[in-house]
């Protein structure tokens, strides 16, 4: 890898949002569910991702949790 792409490649990492917080759960309303943020390379774009996971309920939800799990959130 020469030092022009490598200096590319440390950028991007450096720039992806990685994101974590405590706030109150969607289902039980409890003030330890931590919801966390980040993206990930996909060639010159960048997708991103998000999660819930409640420690209080067992609540947890995604943006990759399966559609017929029961759990997920709907957007209104």
């Amino acid at each position: 890898m020469n030092d022009t792409a490598m200096t590319l490649s440390t950028e991007l990492a450096q720039a992806l949002a990685n994101e974590t917080y405590l706030a109150d759960c969607l289902k039980c309303n409890g003030e330890h569910a931590q919801y966390r943020f980040w993206q990930s390379p996909n060639g010159a774009c960048l997708n991103d991702h998000w999660s819930i996971q409640c420690p209080d309920c067992g609540f947890r939800d995604s943006d990759t949790a399966p559609a017929d799990r029961g759990e997920h959130i709907f957007a209104m």
